[in-house]
């Protein structure tokens, strides 16, 4: 359509539609969910079903993104492939070292909470829990503009507010903060959430008491302006005005002026 591939249909082996005869493919041993791996063993029919299909779609986006089938390991036999697939999902980094790769592929510690969660639900016998593909475009799309390339070893990872560092390096992700001139202070922004306000900054009653709010998610510090008296950034030639309640990203060297008090950006590691 001018702006990429659109894919109307693939792989017509196993459809299913009401009125049509079932298929007699049961799927691919891969990404075969465990109701359908337990009704070949048993030699008994079974039809696709939307939720079939969101478990295949599920370890299919698993392999995309992590490079490694969620099989791996445990796929010396089709038995150990049912058997591994009969289980809630291995690799759920609750319960194993999330920055392990023993198949040289990507750790799930790229993954953000949002697909984390997904796939938790998806890669899971319990069939009634898995997510629709509506739930899987949504957090695609999100994790989409949270991609993030490690500047020290050139890995991704999709960034949310759990992450401080590279997942597979452990390079420390860039840490910024606010130095007011007039005092000399320097305000660290090394928490998730952060409201910098009169209590914070300390030398000026025009400033609100909560002037803006900080949010931190992986390298990158998002402000909205807050207060009474208006937010200012600095644009090489003059203040603008930040809009209330509007997100702007901060970046090292930015000058801000909260009310009547001037704030640099710096790096602090």
């Amino acid at each position: 359509n001018g702006n990429g591939i659109e894919v109307y249909c693939i792989d017509l082996d196993n459809y299913f539609t009401p009125g049509a005869p079932p298929s007699r493919m049961a799927g691919h041993l891969y990404s075969m969910p465990p109701e359908f791996n337990n009704a070949v063993q048993n030699k008994q029919k079974i039809t696709p079903s939307l939720l079939s299909d969101s478990f295949s779609l599920s370890t299919i986006i698993y392999e995309i993104i992590l490079l490694t089938s969620p099989a791996a390991g445990s796929d010396g036999s089709p038995e150990e492939i049912a058997l591994r697939f009969s289980q809630p999902w291995w690799a759920d980094p609750l319960n194993v070292d999330p920055h392990s790769n023993p198949h040289g592929n990507y750790p799930v510690a790229v993954l953000n909470n949002d697909l984390c969660g997904l796939f938790r639900r998806g890669i899971n016998p319990n069939i009634d829990n898995r997510p629709t593909v509506f739930e899987w475009i949504t957090a695609l799309e999100k994790a989409l503009t949270r991609i993030y390339i490690c500047p020290e070893c050139g890995y991704p990872t999709i960034i949310d507010q759990s992450k401080t560092c590279c997942p597979l390096k452990k390079h420390p992700f860039e840490s910024l903060g606010f130095f007011i001139k007039k005092n000399q202070i320097t305000i660290p922004l090394n928490q998730a959430t952060m409201f910098i306000g009169r209590e914070q900054i300390k030398c000026s009653n025009k400033i609100s008491e909560s002037h803006i709010y900080c949010e931190q998610i992986g390298p990158y510090v998002w402000i909205q302006s807050l207060g009474k008296n208006p937010t200012f950034r600095w644009s090489g030639n003059n203040w603008i005005k930040l809009q209330k309640n509007k997100t702007f990203l901060l970046k090292n060297n930015d000058k801000l002026k909260l009310a009547d008090i001037e704030v640099e950006v710096i790096k602090i590691n």
